[in-house]
């Protein structure tokens, strides 16, 4: 079971409401309403360009860049060697139990590092973080012995990241996950797993991730 705060904090994208050359974005028209403050799409659209801008030439609010890759997908297989069953932590469902064995303490997903799954790429864009609620008993995948699973990765990794208290409605700072695209050639990787026996624990196995492959096989003793 996953302990988790319960907290609200808005993460807006701009620290001000004006475009770098002091104008608003344009007003409502009464023909053409919504229920997000008034404003139609294409306005509220202008907007927050304006503000984007605003805030890149302050310096104040930097704005993360979105990852994009082009590339295909690696896919993992975790092959169980051993003599007993292995159990491979998902967290609620979306955690890839991977990280790189580096510094910066990066995960292969969201999730690996911000337990709520907040993408900084969306709380810059002015997205509210809302309160994180224990999803349950977290999920896992169950590999018998001589069994095969596979898991999938889009080659971006993750690290923990604050938005500064100045981007905030609210003046306080907040945790969120920042994506980039992994590059370079190899890395140093660790899978995250469980034994899936009485008195026994979990524990990491190393192998080195090659990005110029689309699949890697990944023994677990």
């Amino acid at each position: 079971m996953r302990v988790v705060s319960f907290a609200w904090l808005a993460v807006v994208s701009a620290c001000s409401s004006s475009g770098a050359d002091g104008t608003t974005g344009p007003s409502p028209d009464a023909s053409n309403t919504s229920t997000d403050g008034g404003l139609p799409p294409d306005g509220q659209d202008a907007r927050s360009d304006a503000r984007g801008q605003t805030r890149e030439a302050a310096g104040a609010c930097p704005t993360p860049a979105i990852p994009a890759t082009n590339a295909s997908a690696v896919t993992f297989t975790v092959r169980n060697t051993g003599t007993g069953p292995i159990e491979l932590p998902l967290g609620c469902g979306s955690l890839l139990p991977i990280d790189l064995v580096d510094d910066a303490g990066r995960s292969l997903s969201i999730e690996g590092a911000d337990s709520c799954g907040f993408n900084c790429a969306n709380g810059y864009a002015g997205q509210q973080r809302g309160a994180c609620s224990d999803c349950g008993v977290d999920q896992t995948a169950t590999v018998a012995p001589g069994a095969t699973t596979t898991l999938s990765w889009n080659r971006l990794v993750y690290h923990d990241e604050t938005v500064p208290a100045e981007c905030s409605d609210s003046g306080l700072s907040s945790t969120c996950a920042l994506g980039e695209v992994l590059t370079g050639t190899v890395w140093p990787a660790a899978l995250s797993f469980c034994y899936d026996l009485p008195g026994v624990g979990c524990t990491k196995v190393p192998f080195m991730i090659d990005l110029s492959r689309d699949a890697m096989a990944i023994d677990v003793p």
